[in-house]
């Protein structure tokens, strides 16, 4: 009868298993090489440079450079369009008495849009509308009976080939600085009060 093989003990395993976490760890942290891992799992080593949208195109989106005080990010959400069929990345912030929805998506899938004669958002044609259309309220995202709906503002603009819409209640002046605000996610921003 030949001998059993012993178990490693525990004062072996430990060790081993500290050592295979460290170098594990330290791998992560090499560019080249956390991003063929994250690849062998199917997750994407982009970063929040693009937002995919389940094989749909691909874009990068913008995001508030400026956010009023007493502000926070309330819901971001990204998908199909229900306006004909396209992708959208939507973000809502809110205070207590205002409310910021962000919507944008590739120009090609938006509905077309006439600009203001003379007014411009970040030095590209744009327009402004009161009250901003119910169907594009941030419904869901916040409970709309909490903020004043009687004075809401759609802003709409294209720039580098993306329809930007920002849906608010904040005065005219506050929401033309918002839009004004609007940078690249690659850019890395952080909002600034």
């Amino acid at each position: 009868m030949s001998p059993r093989p012993e178990k490693p003990s525990t004062s072996v395993l430990i060790p081993l298993l500290a050592f295979v976490l460290l170098a594990l760890s330290i791998l992560l942290m090499i560019p080249a090489v956390n991003q063929g891992i994250y690849r062998l799992f199917g997750i994407d080593t982009r970063g929040d440079t693009y937002i995919t949208y389940s094989g749909l195109e691909e874009f990068t989106p913008f995001t508030l450079g400026y956010l009023p005080a007493g502000f926070e990010i309330i819901a971001v959400a990204s998908g199909a369009n229900s306006q004909p069929e396209g992708t959208t990345y939507t973000e809502t912030y809110a205070s207590p008495k205002y409310f910021i929805h962000l919507i944008q998506g590739e120009e090609v899938s938006q509905p077309a849009f006439t600009p203001d004669p003379g007014f411009t958002l970040q030095d590209q044609p744009a327009s402004l509308v009161q009250p901003a259309p119910s169907e594009l309220l941030p419904m869901g995202a916040i409970d709309l009976a909490n903020y004043d709906l009687s004075k809401t503002w759609l802003l709409t603009t294209t720039i580098d080939h993306i329809r930007l819409q920002v849906i608010t209640n904040l005065p005219r002046r506050e929401a033309i600085r918002v839009t004004e605000g609007l940078v690249p996610t690659s850019s890395h921003a952080t909002p600034t009060p």
